[in-house]
């Protein structure tokens, strides 16, 4: 008997890969396997001292904390109203939770629950 879709044949195998592929790989995720991806393709508008630079930290900096921390100053040189108000809320909490350690400290009771 003859499949209804013309791309796949009655055995069910098929000349182009099929997104269950990679799980039968070994991938378990459905993507293609490391390396497959078509990298090349995108043009690499960065200058030389960037690539230098990503390089080095590529091989020094391993999990790209620095580049993560790097993008969240930019971030907050970005938006630094934004930034200074989330700090003030961060010290103003800080502030009361010291006042209160201070104050059960030096005899208080704690509010009744």
């Amino acid at each position: 008997m003859a499949s209804e879709n013309p791309t796949q044949l009655p055995n069910h195998q098929n000349d182009e890969p099929r997104r269950g592929d990679a799980a039968r790989d070994g991938r378990g995720d459905g993507r293609a396997p490391a390396g497959e991806a078509a990298v090349d393709d995108v043009p690499d508008n960065r200058g030389w001292l960037q690539k230098a630079a990503d390089e080095i930290l590529d091989r020094v900096d391993t999990a790209g904390l620095s580049r993560a921390l790097f993008t969240e100053a930019m971030g907050l040189a970005r938006h630094p109203l934004a930034a200074l108000g989330a700090w003030s809320r961060f010290a103003a909490g800080t502030l009361v939770a010291a006042g209160a350690t201070a104050a059960r400290f030096a005899g208080a009771r704690p509010p009744p629950a």
